[in-house]
């Protein structure tokens, strides 16, 4: 099983009502990505899901710090990463992007 499966979530299967998962992520995380500057990292991501009848609201917070290569130097670096997201999907038969969060 890759690392990245375990962070799957199977929205189909969720019945509507809020949902929490709590993920961390560490180096084997970091070593499957095609990314060669992210040497190493740490971390947590926090995922609530609120599923109604018609969407999914999703909240991300996320909260990282990962070994950076310095592109002049090459040396090490660390970088923290410290974002809180919000999406919302939303079901429907129309494929389309109606604005940058849905």
């Amino acid at each position: 099983m890759r690392e990245s499966d375990k962070f799957k979530i199977d929205i189909y299967k969720l019945k509507n009502g809020e949902h929490e998962y709590l993920f961390t992520i560490d180096k084997p995380f970091f070593d499957e990505l095609p990314i060669d500057d992210i040497l190493n990292g740490k971390g947590v991501v926090n995922v609530k899901l609120r599923k109604s009848e018609s969407l999914i609201e999703g909240e991300f917070k996320i909260e990282l710090r990962v070994t950076l290569e310095c592109d002049r130097s090459l040396e090490a670096f660390p970088f923290d990463i410290n974002r809180q997201e919000q999406l919302i999907f939303k079901f429907g038969d129309e494929d389309a992007e109606l604005d940058d969060n849905i």
